[in-house]
């Protein structure tokens, strides 16, 4: 990117507002850490330094109230390790508090003596209470003024510490507000110098862009008004995108005289060549008027022999229908034929069996006969059985009534049974009179049915005779319907071709006409298109 150009320019002042808002952020987050590190120094360091030595000072008055308590009420194992354990207490209470100090060595340096004082008074505190243990009372007092003396400068010490932890947390709070005044005046000028930079930038950048732009703007006006001339170019003194734009127009309007004066060379070239289009779209309609009165001719003709050759179509396909019409006729009469055989043959089949049914039933009424001998001879007999035991019973007198009534009623059923025989081989004479002329009759049926068979075979080969003949017609008839069809349809396409040869012909026709139109045009704009360039300056 170009510091020159448009872009750098207008993002100057946006540029430097955003390095003032983060040298503020940086500003202000130091700020907020130097705030963050005292109230921690104070919380963690300071605050619990004081609080260690005002807890090491108590520990400091217990280990002596336990002592008093030693002296006064006498020796005891509790009170004496009171007295041990706060003494030690103190002692550990105060390293740490150096510890939490070891930041500041001229703070702690005050109390280096600290642990000679502590080592003094719990010696004395030691001889004090052994004193009393071993009841050396002669020096009680010495050693009471002692230990007191001692304890007095241990705790002046651990309040001098406690005080000189509260100063140097005091002087360290004026410090971080001090530092955070230094910055806030610091942000306060940047911020003021960078608005008035910004200020400055804002005002200036937009004022040269909009003077540039001025002067491009009235160049190319000059241009515009100048009558089409191609020979005057702009100029620019800056070097950013104006000076850019203003040479890429420069080199714009060089490129359009270039092409202006190309224009002017093919627009003469094009004139003459107008002239020669119009001649020879003279002669080309010259040429399809006569084509276009050939072509309806030939298409005339060629639209009667297809005609033609559609009626024959037809005929042969009707011809052909017909024939195959026939053709099913045929088929449904041998099948008509082929049934009836059928039925004879099943016929003749039929009085056969009724033939030899006739045969067997005459055997069977002959069977009859004999049957109907034997009972009429059975009848006879009874009946002479009867009559004897008539006499013999006649002869019996009293005693053979009831055996003479039975041998009457015996002669009567014989009676009967004769007559009933006598009937039976009557009826059965007629059966067999009836049964000869039925058989003579299916036998005279069965040699017609014969008859009838060969009769129907013969019918069956003239159908069959016929229906070949119908299958050739047939074959002949659809041959000749393809053919014709075959012709139809090339015809068809001859006529068709020669209707789009006729709708060209009519087509050129139309386009000579616009070609000739159209090279009018041509010259027009021809002439326009002169008129027009020659406005240009080149």
């Amino acid at each position: 990117m170009k510091f020159s150009g448009i872009r750098a320019k207008s993002s100057l002042p946006i540029l430097l507002l955003a390095i003032v808002l983060i040298i503020t952020v940086v500003i202000f987050s130091h700020l907020l850490s130097l705030q963050k590190s005292a109230l921690d120094e104070q919380t963690d360091v300071f605050e619990k330094a004081i609080s260690l030595v005002l807890n090491a000072d108590r520990d400091l008055y217990q280990a002596k109230l336990a002592e008093i308590n030693l002296v006064t009420a006498g020796s005891s194992v509790q009170q004496e390790q009171d007295r041990q354990d706060n003494a030690q207490q103190v002692k550990e209470r105060f390293a740490e508090y150096r510890n939490k100090l070891s930041h500041y060595p001229d703070l702690v340096a005050k109390f280096e003596t600290f642990d000679l004082h502590f080592q003094q008074w719990l010696q004395s505190s030691n001889q004090l209470v052994a004193a009393q243990d071993s009841h050396q009372f002669t020096m009680f007092d010495a050693l009471t003024a002692d230990s007191n003396t001692k304890f007095e400068q241990l705790r002046d010490i651990l309040d001098a510490a406690g005080l000189a932890t509260e100063q140097q947390a005091e002087q360290s709070l004026v410090q971080v507000e001090q530092t955070i005044s230094k910055f806030i005046m610091l942000s306060l000028l940047v911020l003021l110098v960078s608005l008035g930079l910004a200020a400055w930038f804002s005002y200036t950048v937009p004022k040269v862009l909009s003077e540039q732009v001025n002067e491009l703007t009235n160049n190319i006006k000059q241009i515009a008004d100048g009558d089409g001339d191609l020979t005057k170019r702009l100029t620019s003194a800056t070097k950013d995108e104006f000076s850019d734009l203003a040479t890429e127009f420069n080199n714009f309007i060089e490129a359009l005289q270039r092409l202006i004066s190309n224009v002017l060379e093919e627009s003469a070239k094009l004139e003459q060549l107008t002239i020669t289009l119009s001649d020879s779209a003279e002669k080309t309609k010259s040429i399809t008027d006569t084509l276009n009165g050939a072509s309806d001719t030939i298409v005339s003709a060629v639209h009667e022999m297809s005609v033609s050759s559609e009626e024959m179509s037809t005929g042969a396909t009707v011809t052909a229908q017909e024939a195959e019409q026939s053709n099913g006729l045929i088929n449904s009469g041998l099948e008509v034929v082929q049934k009836s055989t059928q039925c004879i043959e099943l016929f003749s089949n039929d009085m056969s069996v009724a033939i030899d049914s006739s045969a067997e039933l005459q055997k069977s009424s002959e069977s009859i006969s004999s049957v109907l001998d034997v009972i009429r001879s059975v009848a006879e007999q009874t009946n002479l059985l009867a009559l004897n035991a008539a006499i013999e019973a006649a002869r019996a007198g009293e005693h053979g009534r009831g055996f003479a009534v039975v041998a009457d009623e015996v002669r009567t059923l014989a009676t009967r049974t004769q007559d009933s025989t006598n009937d039976i081989q009557t009826m059965i004479d007629q059966l067999k009179l009836r049964v000869n002329e039925s058989a003579a009759a299916i036998e005279s049926g069965r040699k017609n049915a014969n008859v009838t068979a060969e009769t129907f075979t013969e019918a069956n080969q003239v159908f069959q005779s016929l229906q070949d003949s119908f299958v050739r017609v047939n074959e002949l008839s659809i041959k000749t319907a393809l053919a014709t069809e075959e012709q139809t349809k090339v015809s068809a396409e001859v006529s068709h071709s020669l209707s789009e040869l006729n709708d060209q012909a009519v087509s050129a026709s139309s386009v000579a006409e616009a070609s000739e139109q159209l090279t009018s045009d041509i010259r027009s704009l021809s002439n326009n298109l002169n008129a027009i360039v020659a406005r240009f300056k080149v």
